[in-house]
């Protein structure tokens, strides 16, 4: 549904998470609305285990939103490398 890249936001010269909608999605005015959603719903949080959403937008048909970047594993990474994750380490992090 939409790729994350790790980017620089250049006017401010920091790394930033992109995540970008696929392009067979970006004319789905449905899924895009959903995308959108999520961005407001995101930034309307403020929790320490919540990204901190930047900038939702779109150039053309590329639909986008700009968050915190932050470094270590992917989620996927991560199931790759332990398959089991006990209730106890699930709530914990």
């Amino acid at each position: 549904m939409a790729t994350v890249y790790k980017a620089i936001q250049t006017s401010l010269n920091r790394p930033v998470a992109l995540k970008v909608v696929h392009q067979n999605l970006a004319h789905d005015r449905e899924f895009i609305d959903r995308f959108l959603r999520e961005a407001q719903v995101c930034a309307s949080m403020n929790h320490p285990n919540i990204v901190t959403v930047y900038d939702v937008g779109s150039i053309d048909t590329v639909h986008y939103i700009s968050m915190e970047y932050l470094e270590g594993m992917t989620l996927r990474d991560r199931i790759k490398r332990k398959k089991y994750f006990d209730a106890d380490e699930t709530v914990r992090r």
